[in-house]
């Protein structure tokens, strides 16, 4: 019913697994944050691994530059630091593979091999997908399940990009959202409305709305 209640369900998962397996938090989440204040006072002695674009932690990487190509990162991995370009859109997967890095060193992996690996991260097929067509232009192809937050996001990194040329939206009906669609998709209709682009199309039961 609620993100706390959902937080609630997630903490079961520390509160109740090995308590030799290692723990892994996003220290820039609120809930995930709880969940480890919880686990140093409750676990002290459990492994942990913590990770955050802006505060200290075990795994830090923080953005340089978001382009159409990529992401651009420097911070550090467990003390040795390190920078690279990865050629995957949105600003929002710098959560994504922070977590990648984590469990990498929780599985093993050295701080060397996980810098040298992160550049080969790649998106797949309706993630984020870039499409050169016919025309010439180049399409963003996200088209996966998507949500209020995931469309806010790709908003949000269309509008902040640096491109030549018209930007033109095209977005199709968001599902499972039950009796709040209709406002989801007016707001999401108004964020799109300010993004910058030349044209948008709207696809689907509520674009009308």
């Amino acid at each position: 019913g609620t993100q706390e209640k959902i937080a609630e369900a997630k903490e079961e998962i520390y509160r109740d697994s090995n308590p030799n397996s290692v723990a892994i938090f996003n220290l820039d989440d609120p809930f995930t944050l709880k969940m480890y204040q919880h686990t140093l006072k409750n676990q002290p002695n459990r492994p942990k691994l913590t990770f955050s674009e802006t505060e200290p932690a075990d795994i830090q990487l923080k953005l340089v530059e978001a382009t159409f190509d990529g992401l651009k990162l420097k911070g550090h991995i467990q003390k040795i630091a390190g920078e690279t370009f990865i050629p995957v859109f949105g600003k929002q997967n710098v959560t994504n593979l922070l977590a990648a890095a984590s469990l990498a060193l929780a599985a093993g992996l050295t701080p060397d091999q996980i810098w040298k690996g992160l550049k080969n991260c790649k998106s797949h097929w309706g993630r984020n997908q870039k499409v050169k067509l016919k025309s010439g232009a180049v399409a963003l192809f996200d088209a996966y399940n998507a949500n209020p937050d995931s469309m806010e996001a790709l908003i949000d990194n269309i509008d902040s990009l640096k491109i030549k040329g018209r930007k033109i939206g095209v977005f199709g009906q968001m599902r499972e959202l039950g009796e709040l669609s209709k406002k989801f998709h007016k707001t999401i209709g108004r964020r799109a409305g300010d993004a910058g682009f030349a044209k948008i199309f709207f696809y689907g039961d509520d674009f009308e709305t």
